[in-house]
């Protein structure tokens, strides 16, 4: 039976605080946000089950049924993928924006590729995990994370093997909280170490403080480096990363994200963040 509705799952469960694991990073917005997969060799399989089932049995998605949030499945390069479809920030009458639930990434695909999702297929769990580093904030915790922030956390990612020890599991947002160390050469380095280290980022003021708890870490406002939030980037609200963002640039910020800035003074247009 051809669904559009069914949520697909997430599921942390079967993942440990303190214990450190083998991911894939996916895709990374920031340092704070990015997605991970543990189980590498279990999805790429169900990717290519999923390509040979739809191959045969696949329909296309009619255009009524075309409507943000709904779930189904896209071709790109001939493989076949589970995906949301996204509201557009610049709509395209032959594209729709769609949200890669797998692989934590958002694309662009021709209407004419968009498929029903079988119901069975909405059962098996995302296989991407939400990740932030744990304890780590911009070196200005006052801003959030900026494009050369972001560049030289993939240089430090880059041609390494990464694992993580989870740190914190926010159960109810589904995030783990990672101390990540990347192997080269059979030298181990810690990431969320060098991040201070090199001056990219510093230790959150919620480790310095004991009287806060990580479950304050969650208030995406007065914590900087943790908006947008995942579930706006997952549901195409923002700008799907910072490169977008600075595309956009010329389109005022509290339009982009109204839910963390907003006009102090429409007199000089002074942006402020929101406090709580």
């Amino acid at each position: 039976m051809n669904t559009i509705t069914n949520e697909i799952p997430y599921k942390i469960d079967h993942i440990k605080e303190q214990e450190a694991y083998h991911f894939k990073i996916e895709n990374v917005y920031d340092p704070s946000k990015f997605w991970v997969v543990l189980h590498i060799k279990e999805r790429n399989a169900y990717e290519n089950y999923l390509t040979q089932f739809y191959s045969v049995q696949k329909m296309s998605m009619a255009q009524y049924h075309l409507k943000k949030y709904s779930t189904c499945i896209v071709c790109r390069a001939s493989k076949y993928y589970r995906a949301i479809i996204l509201p557009s920030i610049l709509p395209d009458m032959k594209k729709l924006r769609v949200f890669l639930i797998d692989y934590g990434q958002t694309v662009n695909v021709g209407i004419d590729d968009v498929y029903y999702i079988f119901k069975k297929h909405c059962s098996v769990p995302r296989f991407t995990i939400r990740a932030c580093l744990a304890y780590i904030s911009p070196k200005n915790q006052k801003e959030p994370w900026n494009s050369t922030d972001l560049l030289k956390f993939l240089e430090l990612l880059s041609d390494r093997e990464i694992y993580g020890t989870v740190e914190e599991i926010d159960k109810e947002q589904k995030i783990l909280f990672l101390d990540l160390f990347g192997v080269k050469n059979n030298i181990q380095l810690s990431i969320n170490s060098l991040m201070v280290q090199t001056g990219i980022g510093s230790y959150s003021k919620l480790v310095q403080n004991p009287n806060h708890k990580i479950s304050k870490y969650k208030r995406m406002v007065k914590y900087m480096n943790l908006i947008p939030t995942f579930n706006a980037l997952e549901k195409g609200i923002v700008p799907c990363s910072l490169w977008e963002k600075n595309l956009l640039k010329e389109i005022p910020l509290d339009l982009l994200y109204k839910q963390y800035y907003k006009y102090q003074d429409a007199k000089s247009h002074i942006l402020d963040i929101l406090k709580k």
